[in-house]
Parts: structure tokens; C-alpha cells; sequence
């Protein structure tokens, strides 16, 4: 695992070195002001789960890892990864546009995330991932709850079997 994010790293650094060089000349577009969340932004707070798998054979395991809540706190979007632990934040550009925040680099002038009509299929928003379809919280923590199961079984069969 270690190994991992020292690759993971030094393929950012050199990512970044490549995009720094290619863009030494360009100036930086002004990055525009926060705008006040809208009224109904409280009604997209909850669990989601990816709706436009890339791959049909992995969709099972790509809704369960991209499992993620939707809150607003301070004015800014919060969307938090269950699988991973992954925080990202995002200030609103328009009503329902919303630009991430890096930890460590400027923010982009470019909105990465949308808030998209309701419509008779549910609540949406769309990423840089993809499109994320709103879920009741019992469902999400009844498929948490499965996949603990799961794991417990395996483990509990691993450890067993040699008895």
C-alpha cells in the first residue's frame, strides 16, 4: 500500500511538472467570486451512488466504492467519499454550479460539479466522475451492511476452514 502512494505521488509531481511547463506563457484566468447557495440546496443533501457506470461488468463494485453523502456547511458543498474517507470540497459559481477547492493548489476557474433538474427519475447532480443518482439513507446503509456481511463471511470462512 505504501508503494502505491509513492507511485501515486510521483505520478503527480511529474503530472504536474508537464502541466506547469506547458503552460508557463498562459496567464491564469481570474478565478470569479463565491455566489450564495441557492434556497433548494438543502434538498440535495443525502447518500448517492454513481448512475452512468463506464464498464456494465464493474457497476457493482464501482456504486459501492463511489457511495457518497452530499451536505452544505458554510456556504460550500461538501462531498464525502464512505469508501476511503475522501473529503472534497466546492465553492457555488452560479446557482447550481460549484467549483472543487484543492487543498493544496488554487482553485480552478472552472465549475466541476452541477446540481442537475429534478426530474421523474430522482435528483442528480454530475461530477468529474460522472452523473451521481440521489438514494434513500436506508438503502445506502442497507448496501454498507451487505458488504460488511460479506467480508465478515469471508473472514469468518478463512478463519475456520483450517479447523
Amino acid at each position: 500500500m505504501a508503494e502505491l502512494r509513492k507511485h501515486d505521488d510521483a505520478f503527480d509531481k511529474i503530472t504536474h511538472a508537464i502541466h506547469a511547463y506547458i503552460t508557463h506563457d498562459l496567464q491564469k484566468p481570474p478565478v470569479p467570486p463565491p455566489a450564495q447557495l441557492p434556497a433548494y440546496a438543502a434538498d440535495y443533501s443525502g447518500w448517492y451512488e454513481p448512475d452512468s457506470p463506464r464498464t456494465e461488468l464493474t457497476y457493482f463494485l464501482a456504486r459501492l466504492h463511489g457511495l457518497s453523502t452530499v451536505k452544505f456547511q458554510d456556504g460550500q458543498l461538501i462531498l464525502s467519499s464512505a469508501v476511503g474517507g475522501r473529503k472534497e470540497h466546492f465553492l457555488p459559481v452560479t446557482a447550481t454550479q460549484f467549483r472543487r477547492v484543492p487543498e493544496k493548489d488554487p482553485p480552478p476557474p472552472v465549475p466541476t460539479l452541477e446540481l442537475l433538474s429534478v426530474n421523474t427519475e430522482g435528483r442528480f447532480i454530475q461530477t468529474e466522475q460522472g452523473t451521481m443518482k440521489m438514494i434513500p439513507t436506508w438503502f445506502a446503509i442497507g448496501e454498507i451492511l451487505c458488504v460488511l456481511f460479506v467480508i465478515l463471511s469471508i473472514v469468518a470462512i478463512l478463519v475456520y476452514a483450517p479447523f
